[in-house]
């Protein structure tokens, strides 16, 4: 992205930069990059910046930024201080990253979470869901006072242990079914 020198004013600009902003190397130095930030997010990005370039301490923003279409779209903006074979503070080098299609799935997946937990509650079901990578299991709330499940975070194990001893080897076997096959298990 940018090279901030001494005096926090910006000295380079990269291709995908310039690119991604629709200006020009002229327009984007000293402080011109921040034309396109959203008015919005000026006084974070000053929260942030300034004192960690004052003390040549890394730093990580996150702001809107007018692309070349006009749009505003969420960056991530990480910078790190930069030194000379002396010591010598030189600047800081950084790298921004669009994260705007992330920020819009984690949103969407929010709001699908939620209207599962929604119509679960109103259904009176409840439901569990274990990340087969991880081994962690989540589980609702009418789950967790079904199987009176204590703690934030029960696991799997805690989850098998209040199934019949006479039902965990079938249950087992269809879990492992529903991973191999990677189909949904309903029990």
């Amino acid at each position: 992205m940018l090279g901030v020198g001494r005096r926090q004013a910006s000295t380079y600009f990269n291709k995908a930069w310039l690119e991604f902003t629709g200006r020009s190397m002229e327009q984007e130095l000293g402080n011109g990059w921040k034309e396109g930030v959203h008015p919005d997010d000026l006084a974070k990005i000053s929260q942030t910046h300034r004192p960690a370039v004052d003390a040549r301490e890394p730093f990580v923003m996150q702001y809107r930024l007018k692309n070349s279409d006009g749009e505003y779209r969420w960056i991530t903006d990480q910078g790190a201080p930069r030194y000379g074979p002396r010591g010598n503070f030189r600047g800081y080098v950084g790298a921004c990253v669009d994260i705007t299609e992330l920020l819009k799935k984690e949103a969407t997946l929010r709001q699908f979470e939620e209207r599962v937990a929604l119509a679960a509650e109103a259904a009176q079901h409840g439901v569990w869901e274990l990340d087969t990578v991880t081994n962690e299991l989540w589980v609702s709330d009418k789950v967790r006072t079904l199987l009176q499940l204590d703690g934030d975070a029960p696991t799997h194990e805690d989850f098998q242990a209040r199934v019949h001893p006479d039902d965990r080897a079938a249950r087992d076997a269809a879990i492992k079914k529903a991973i191999a096959t990677q189909r949904r298990l309903r029990t």
